[in-house]
C-alpha cells in the first residue's frame, strides 16, 4: 500500500505531461518506463562497482563501457546520476541524441525489457518537462520491491481508457482471485499469452512469495522463479515494454516476456509446454483464416478470438496443465458449431473444473460486457464428472462507473486480513468463492440449484448436445409450497428475490439508458439471413405419435412428445397458421434446440450464422408484428413468400450478440418477478393459516 506522499509525487508527475502535452495516459507511462529503466541502468552498474571495489576486483559486468560512444559523448555522461545534474537543454541532448539510441543500439540484446526497447522513441516534448520528471522521479523513494511494484501498478492504475482490439485492464482483485484459485507451484511455467501489462504473472509471481518463500533458498528453484517460470506474450510493443517493467519492478529479474501474435503465429516450440495459464484475452472482432495460425484451425474452425484464444490455451498446455481463463458470456452458451464444439473439448475430452459467473459491472468503466471465469485441467483423455458453477453477484467495489469501494481495505479481495459478516459477504463474494471452490468435489455437491453455487453431473450438460454452460441453464426457481413453512421464512426468500430483482434492475437500466448509434446496422429481408426448411417439416397425428423424449412442436410451442427426430440443431421457429398475429406480445416465434420434430403449422429458419446470431433472430422475431404481411380471412396466415420478404434490422454480428444476451437477462428478470409472486402467494396463504385457523384452540392463545 502506497503512503500518500508518494501518491502525491506520482500523481504530480503525471500532472506534468499532461499539462507539458503528453495526454495519452499510455504514452505517458510509456515515456515514465523508459525512465525508470534508464535509472535502473545505472543502478545496476552501481551495484556491480560497489562489488568490485568490496572484492577489489575488475568489473564482471559493465553495462556502460569505457570511452564514448560513435557520436563522441562520453558514456559514463549517459548515466542517470550524471546527467540528472544537468542544465536542462544539456539533460535534454543528452538523453535525446544518446541515451536512447545507446538503449536502443547496445542494451537492447540483454533481457525482456532491454529486448523490447529496441525501438524505443523519446517523446517528451520540452526539456523543461524531461528536467520536471527526472528530478520528481529521483525523488519518489523506491528503495524496496514491494514499492516499486506498488508505484508501477499506482501508474497502471491511471491507464482509465480501453486499449484497442477489446483490450482492458483486469481488475487486481479479479486477478488475485483467478490466481488463489490455481495456487501456483515453485514449478509451474506460467504463461499469459495475451499479457498486455503481465497482471496476471504479477499476482503469480507475488503468491509464489507469499506462500512459498523457501523456493529463494534452493538455487535451482530461485533460478527457475527468475529465468523461467514467467511467459508472456503481446503484439502491442508498449505493452511489452510496460508489461516487462511491470514484473521487474515487482522483483522478477529476466521474465520471458515476448512479441508474438499469439494468434496469427504457429505455436511450434510453445506447444504443451506451459502448465499454467492465467489469461484475459481480448475478446472482440474475429480474423479472417488466412490470418490464423494453422494450428489453431487444426483445434476448430473459427473466425472468432475468444474461441480462437481457448483453442489456444489447450494447445499451449501440457497434460495436467490447468487454466483460469476469463471468456465472454457468448462462449457458454453460443449456437455455433465452434462453440459447441470447443466446449465438448473442455467436457468430454478434459476435465472442465469451474463456471464463475461474473457480473457486468467488473470492467466497468472500461466496457460493460458479462463474462465468466473458465477453469479447466488439460487431460487429453476426459474427467470432468460434475462442473462447479457459482454465481458471483458483488466483488466489493460498486458495480457502476465509479467502482467505489463498499468495505474497508482490509475486507476487500479475495484473502481478506478480516473476516467478513453475513451482510458483507453481499458486498464481496470473492472470499466466499474461494472457500466453496476448495469444497467443489466434498459439501458442494449437496447444495441445491436454488443456491448461489452448486454442481452440474455431466450427464445433464451432454444430454442435449449443446453443451451449454451457462449458470441459468441449471438454476431452479425456487418454489416455496404451503405447508409447515413460517411467514418468516417465507420472508426472507422474498428478500433474496428482492436483491437479484434489483440486481438484474441495475443492469437492464444501464442498457436501457444507452440509445443504440445503428452503425453498420442493415435492413435486410429474413431470405437474406436465414434458410427455410419447411420443406422438410412434417405433421403427425396424435394418435399416430410414438410416445418418446424428442420435443413436437407446433405453431406456438411444444404440442407433445414423439420418438425420433427431424432436426437436431438450433433453429427459429415461426407460426405459419394459428399463431397470436394479433397479440404479438404472446409470442408469434419461438427458438428450439437439440433434437426436435415440427409439424406444418409452423416455419423453420436456419440462421445463416455468417451473417446474423441465432439467438438475436429469436429475439428480433419473438414479439414482430407481422399484420402487414399475414393474409387469411377467417384464419389468419404467414405464408412462406410473405415471411422471406419480411423486412429486419440486423447490427454487425458482434452487436447483435451483445442485443440478445440484454433481451436474455430481460427474460431472467421477467422469471424472478413471477417467482417473487408465487412467494407473495405463498406468504399470504402461510399468514392466513396462522390468522385464521379455526382448527385452534382459542383457549389457548399462541405466544
Amino acid at each position: 500500500m502506497l503512503v500518500g506522499e508518494i501518491r502525491s509525487q506520482i500523481d504530480s508527475i503525471w500532472n506534468d505531461f499532461w499539462s507539458g502535452g503528453v495526454s495519452n495516459p499510455l504514452s505517458v507511462i510509456e515515456q515514465i518506463t523508459y525512465l525508470l529503466f534508464i535509472k535502473r541502468l545505472d543502478e545496476l552498474q552501481s551495484v556491480e562497482e560497489h562489488k568490485a571495489n568490496t572484492l577489489r576486483a575488475p568489473l564482471e559486468r559493465r553495462i556502460f563501457p569505457e570511452g564514448a560512444d560513435p557520436r563522441g559523448e562520453p558514456y559514463e555522461n549517459l548515466r542517470w546520476s550524471r546527467f540528472r545534474d544537468k542544465e536542462p537543454r544539456e539533460m535534454f541532448r543528452i538523453v535525446e541524441e544518446h541515451v536512447f539510441p545507446f538503449i536502443r543500439e547496445r542494451v537492447a540484446a540483454e533481457g525482456s525489457l532491454a529486448r523490447s526497447m529496441r525501438d524505443a522513441r523519446f517523446q517528451i516534448p520540452t526539456p523543461a518537462l524531461l528536467a520536471k520528471a527526472v528530478d520528481k522521479l529521483d525523488h519518489v523513494r523506491m528503495g524496496d520491491r514491494d514499492t516499486k511494484g506498488d508505484v508501477y501498478e499506482y501508474m497502471l492504475g491511471k491507464i482509465a481508457s480501453a486499449g484497442q482490439n477489446g483490450q482492458f485492464r483486469t481488475p487486481r482483485h479479479i486477478i488475485a482471485l483467478m490466481t488463489a484459485l490455481m495456487a501456483p507451484t515453485p514449478k509451474d511455467v506460467i504463461c499469459d499469452p495475451a499479457a498486455g501489462t503481465c497482471g496476471f504473472l504479477v499476482a503469480a509471481s507475488e503468491y509464489l512469495r507469499e506462500h512459498h518463500a523457501g523456493l529463494f533458498r534452493d538455487d535451482a528453484q530461485r533460478r527457475h522463479f527468475h529465468e523461467q517460470a514467467f511467459h508472456g506474450f503481446d503484439f502491442d510493443p508498449t505493452m511489452l515494454r510496460i508489461g516487462a517493467m511491470n514484473m521487474i519492478l515487482h522483483g522478477v529479474e529476466n521474465p520471458v516476456i515476448e512479441y508474438r501474435d499469439s494468434l496469427s503465429e504457429d505455436i511450434a516450440g510453445e506447444k504443451e509446454r506451459y502448465s499454467l495459464i492465467l489469461a484475459n484475452p481480448p475478446f472482440a472482432g474475429s480474423l479472417d483464416y488466412e490470418q490464423t495460425a494453422r494450428d489453431l484451425q487444426q483445434v476448430v474452425k473459427t473466425k472468432k478470438t475468444e474461441l480462437l484464444f481457448l483453442a489456444l490455451f489447450l494447445r499451449l498446455l501440457r497434460t495436467g496443465g490447468r487454466a483460469a481463463v476469463i471468456v465472454p458470456d457468448g462462449v457458454l452458451f453460443g449456437s455455433s458449431k465452434a462453440h459447441k464444439e470447443l466446449r465438448r473439448m473442455l467436457v468430454e475430452d478434459h476435465k472442465l473444473d469451474a463456471v464463475i459467473s461474473l457480473p457486468s459491472g467488473v470492467f466497468r468503466p472500461y466496457a460493460g460486457v458479462s463474462t465468466a471465469i473458465l477453469c479447466f485441467t488439460k487431460t487429453g483423455v476426459g474427467g470432468t464428472d460434475h462442473v462447479w458453477f457459482y454465481d458471483m453477484k458483488a466483488d466489493g467495489l460498486s458495480l457502476d462507473d465509479k467502482r467505489q469501494e463498499l468495505l474497508p481495505a482490509e475486507k476487500l479481495g479475495p484473502t481478506p486480513d478480516a473476516d467478513l459478516t453475513e451482510a458483507e459477504h453481499e458486498k464481496n463474494n470473492l472470499p466466499d468463492i474461494l472457500k466453496r471452490w476448495m469444497e467443489r468435489d466434498g459439501a458442494e455437491r449437496e447444495r441445491p440449484r436454488t443456491a448461489q453455487s452448486f454442481c452440474v453431473p455431466k450427464k445433464d450438460i451432454v444430454h442435449d448436445g449443446a453443451y451449454d454452460l451457462s449458470i441459468n441453464r441449471y438454476r431452479q426457481t425456487l418454489r416455496v409450497v404451503v405447508g409447515d413453512i413460517g411467514p418468516a421464512e417465507i420472508v426472507e426468500t422474498l428478500k433474496s428475490l428482492r436483491d437479484e430483482i434489483a440486481e438484474e434492475f441495475k443492469n437492464i437500466e444501464r442498457t436501457a439508458t444507452v440509445a443504440p448509434s445503428r452503425r453498420g446496422w442493415r435492413r435486410l429481408r429474413l431470405d437474406e439471413v436465414t434458410e427455410c426448411l419447411d420443406r422438410l417439416r412434417k405433421p403427425v397425428k396424435e394418435s399416430d405419435r410414438i410416445p418418446g423424449t424428442v420435443p413436437y412442436y407446433g405453431a406456438n410451442g411444444q404440442q407433445g412428445w414423439i420418438d425420433r427426430p427431424i432436426f437436431n440443431e438450433d433453429l427459429v421457429l415461426v407460426a405459419e397458421d394459428g399463431g397470436f398475429f394479433d397479440q404479438p406480445w404472446r409470442g408469434v416465434s419461438y427458438k428450439i434446440s437439440g433434437p426436435s420434430w415440427v409439424n406444418n403449422h409452423a416455419h423453420i429458419l436456419r440462421p445463416i450464422r455468417s451473417i446474423i446470431d441465432v439467438n438475436y433472430l429469436h429475439h428480433a422475431l419473438r414479439n414482430f408484428d407481422f399484420t402487414k404481411y399475414i393474409s387469411g380471412t377467417t384464419r389468419s396466415k404467414l405464408t412462406q413468400a410473405q415471411l422471406n420478404s419480411t423486412i429486419i434490422l440486423v447490427p454487425p454480428i458482434e452487436e447483435q450478440v451483445i442485443i440478445a444476451n440484454e433481451f436474455d437477462r430481460i427474460d431472467a428478470l421477467k422469471m424472478k418477478l413471477k417467482s417473487s409472486l408465487l412467494v407473495a402467494n405463498t406468504l399470504d396463504a402461510a399468514i392466513q393459516r396462522q390468522f385464521f385457523d379455526y382448527n385452534d384452540d382459542l383457549a389457548s392463545p399462541k405466544t
